[in-house]
C-alpha cells in the first residue's frame, strides 16, 4: 500500500522541496528529492503457521515470522 505526506523537514520552507542555507543559497531536500511528498511504501506479511504433533504432547502452533518481520 502506498501513501503520500507532506514533508515535515521542508514544509515551513518559503520555497517548497528546498532548504535554505543562508544568504541566496538552497539545497534540494534530502527526505523528499524535491518534491515536498514523502511517499511511504506499506508492507504487510503473515506469518505462516504450522501444527506439530508430538507424541505424548498435545499439539501446538509454531508461528515463522517473515525475515523482515523479525526483531534485534
Amino acid at each position: 500500500m502506498r501513501h503520500e505526506a507532506e514533508c515535515p523537514t521542508c514544509a515551513d520552507s518559503a520555497r517548497k522541496g528546498l532548504l535554505w542555507l543562508g544568504g541566496k543559497d538552497w539545497v534540494e531536500c534530502p527526505s523528499c528529492g524535491g518534491t515536498a511528498i514523502l511517499q511511504l511504501n506499506e508492507y504487510r506479511y503473515t506469518p505462516k503457521e504450522r501444527t506439530v504433533f508430538v507424541p505424548g504432547l498435545r499439539p501446538h502452533t509454531e508461528r515463522k515470522l517473515h525475515p523482515l518481520q523479525r526483531i534485534g
